[in-house]
């Protein structure tokens, strides 16, 4: 039998690779290249409390800003 990774689990390593890709994507914010973040990202980013709409615009909540640096922090060699 083939053993099934726990939900709990399967969201912990889909909640990681989003959180991975937030440093570009905030990249790709800074120079207003919305279109190029991955489909369903930006959504995702909001749900999660990183990111916010404020007047017709996203911006980056200091939780966003915390994750994206622990990611940074993550990647140094």
């Amino acid at each position: 039998m083939i053993p099934h990774a726990s939900p709990l689990a399967d969201l912990d390593r889909a909640l990681t690779a989003l959180a991975g890709t937030l440093p570009r994507a905030m990249d790709l914010l800074s120079v207003r290249r919305a279109a190029d973040v991955p489909a369903g990202h930006l959504e995702a980013y909001v749900a999660q409390g990183w990111m916010r709409w404020a007047a017709g615009r996203l911006i980056i909540t200091p939780q966003g800003t915390a994750m994206r640096d622990a990611v940074v922090e993550r990647e140094l060699p």
